[in-house]
């Protein structure tokens, strides 16, 4: 009965490793990545760990991370766009302001 039930579990129980194994030509295999990599124009550092990578990938898409209380007010993306339209006709600007520093 065991048995029986292990090779029920194994048959739908899907495989944890999958290997790859993918052909390169000698050229391919000779190709070594280039030792000096402090060339900024080169190779720029985008982010050092996970969470600025994470930073950077919203950053450049457009998005903004709400609070959970305001993530209550505003449920979609369309909400928080009417009200910062609103706020913005609300307060015009008056002239180009300075960027400090």
């Amino acid at each position: 009965m065991l048995a029986e039930r292990r090779r029920q579990r194994a048959a739908v129980t899907p495989s944890k490793v999958t290997v790859k194994y993918v052909e390169c030509t000698p050229e391919e295999m000779e190709y070594d990545a280039p030792a000096d990599v402090s060339d900024p124009k080169r190779f720029p550092v985008i982010a050092r760990n996970r969470r600025e990578w994470l930073q950077f990938l919203s950053f450049r898409r457009g998005y903004v991370r709400l609070e959970p209380d305001l993530r209550e007010v505003f449920p979609d993306a369309e909400s928080v766009n009417n009200a910062l339209r609103k706020l913005i006709e609300a307060f015009p600007r008056s002239g180009k302001r300075k960027k400090s520093a």
